[in-house]
């Protein structure tokens, strides 16, 4: 289908937003991407609304039928990427997993446009973990991206507060509590001093964690809103074999038991596990233990658990 402009010409949708590669457009933006990582010496690009295999009916255009475009404009992707990565350069896009295998290094998770439309605060944060919870089923952290927005962004934000900063710290938890390397959109990614310390918290505990971070993560309560939920990072042989966070989204405090399967942290079955700071957990011959601790209203509780 087209559409037809104010000025009497026909438009097709990736007019709109999404361009169609096969215009004169294609060629325009290729070389103008290009000069930015040859001339101006990019890193790499991070790249919004690629193209999503939406139809095109210009016939002034390269392909031949609206049933090409896509393929065509798949294989421009393609190409392009290709070139990207033999420049030795990183890209990062919002596309399905797929995307992985053409080069792209980072792809969104626990973002979507439609909650930064409907709500901001601390739902927002919820529901944006919850969309990471479920991403981790699919992309190791070293190959997802997350945002964390200061200012608003579809009319939300995270609200941040230097009065209530517990918002403002589930957000920046979402991110680095999870082994991400995520953005985050405003002039500073802190507005005032208590935000600043909660920010170099997380920057602090992501460094000294990193090694457990970068290993796989098993899901142990998804993110409702109304109660706690958790994840634990594990590698078996690195200096904290397994790691559990566990948020407390509510104002109030709660107590929480989770089942800990530290078989995939290579603990050994019949022994013991030991959670800083608290008592040791026995473990029965699948090597899973019980964790039981009290979670504070709004608090977000990291737990190193040791062999």
């Amino acid at each position: 289908w087209q559409y037809l402009g104010p000025d009497g010409m026909r438009y097709c949708p990736e007019s709109f937003g999404n361009m169609c590669y096969q215009s004169p457009w294609g060629s325009y933006i290729k070389e103008k991407l290009f000069y930015l990582l040859d001339t101006l010496e990019f890193d790499g690009l991070a790249i919004d609304g690629p193209y999503h295999g939406l139809p095109c009916l210009d016939v002034n255009h390269t392909h031949k039928s609206p049933g090409a475009v896509k393929f065509m404009n798949w294989m421009w992707e393609k190409e392009f990427y290709s070139e990207v990565l033999k420049r030795g350069k990183c890209l990062t896009a919002p596309q399905n997993w797929q995307s992985l295998l053409l080069g792209v290094k980072l792809r969104p998770a626990g973002y979507r446009e439609e909650d930064q439309n409907e709500f901001g605060g601390m739902p927002l944060v919820v529901m944006t973990r919850a969309c990471m919870y479920e991403g981790r089923y699919m992309d190791p952290a070293c190959a997802t991206s997350a945002s964390c927005n200061i200012g608003s962004y579809h009319g939300h934000s995270i609200e941040a507060s230097e009065d209530n900063p517990v918002t403002y710290d589930h957000a920046v938890a979402n991110v680095y509590a999870f082994g991400h390397s995520g953005g985050f959109y405003g002039k500073l990614p802190y507005i005032g001093p208590v935000t600043q310390a909660i920010f170099r918290k997380w920057i602090d505990f992501y460094k000294r964690y990193r090694d457990t971070l970068a290993g796989e993560l098993v899901h142990l309560q998804a993110p409702t809103g109304c109660q706690p939920d958790a994840f634990m990072h594990v590698a078996p042989g690195s200096r904290c074999p397994a790691l559990a966070v566990i948020f407390n989204p509510t104002d109030k405090d709660m107590p929480v038991s989770l089942e800990l399967p530290l078989n995939w942290a290579g603990f050994t079955p019949g022994g013991e596990a030991r959670p800083e700071g608290m008592p040791a957990v026995p473990l029965d011959s699948r090597a899973h233990g019980v964790l039981s601790v009290a979670v504070k209203a709004g608090e977000v509780l990291t737990v190193p658990v040791y062999d």
